[in-house]
């Protein structure tokens, strides 16, 4: 007896049959269940032609809203998804995927069983994170202190295919100083302005700061987070900027 989803579930579903009245779909989750959508839940506008809307083949999240009249089927309507749940969920199902793929390929390279792959790695990752992929980003960034709730006979092995396989995309956020100083000795000040401003940068992101000429310095703040770039950034300007004030020198940033 195949699994069912929940009602209201969001599912991913690959389009099978499309026929005038409806569409045949398969859940992509549930191996062994089928959908149907009726033509008035295909789109939210008028269908004059269901073919303009959907093609055999095509990937699509729907929403389940209860069994179907035949057995081993479920009513799913997409137009009852958005199309940015469709978006998000799509996404997370390919993630989850790739995230199994990795597992499987553990056990087959370290000819450990698919079961103690599951018992001794992704178990306790999911129950600590909450998923596989988020957990293999975090162990990515992070390296064996994030896999801590790993099983320690697999945990170093485990995390090298990780750091192998999974690349983070890095985010930077970039601008530029104008430094002055009437000083004497203004190289002096803005040197200590931007080391002022070195210092301020947070453990979690990489800062670069180079010449430009012309009293300008270009600076940019590397992290694995938008935000954390963006806060990064922040810190390092107040300092740099407040360093500058305090020495009657002029200041000014720009973001590029």
């Amino acid at each position: 007896m195949p699994k069912f989803p929940e009602i209201n579930e969001i599912v991913v579903c690959k389009i099978r049959k499309v026929m005038n009245f409806g569409v045949m779909v398969e859940l992509e989750e549930y191996p062994g269940v089928e959908g149907f959508v009726h033509i008035s839940q295909v789109a939210t506008s008028w269908i004059k032609n269901i073919r303009n809307f959907v093609k055999e083949g095509q990937i699509r999240a729907g929403k389940v809203m209860g069994r179907g009249k035949v057995e081993g089927q479920v009513e799913i309507s997409l137009a009852r998804v958005s199309a940015e749940q469709q978006r998000q969920k799509i996404e997370s199902v390919r993630q989850e995927k790739r995230s199994a793929k990795l597992l499987e390929q553990f056990a087959k390279q370290s000819g450990v069983s698919l079961s103690d792959v599951h018992a001794k790695i992704s178990a306790p990752l999911e129950s600590e994170y909450g998923s596989l992929f988020d957990a293999l980003h975090e162990i990515a960034i992070g390296g064996e202190e994030a896999a801590s709730s790993v099983d320690a006979s697999v945990r170093k092995k485990f995390v090298e295919l990780v750091e192998k396989s999974i690349e983070i995309p890095k985010k930077t956020v970039s601008g530029y100083f104008v430094l002055r100083s009437m000083d004497s000795d203004g190289v002096s000040v803005v040197k200590g302005a931007l080391a002022k401003g070195l210092s301020a940068s947070p453990k979690e992101v990489q800062t670069e700061l180079l010449y430009s000429g012309g009293g300008k310095y270009a600076v940019k703040v590397t992290s694995y987070d938008f935000k954390v770039s963006e806060q990064g950034l922040k810190s390092v300007s107040s300092a740099i900027e407040s360093e500058m004030k305090s020495k009657k020198g002029a200041f000014e940033f720009k973001r590029t």
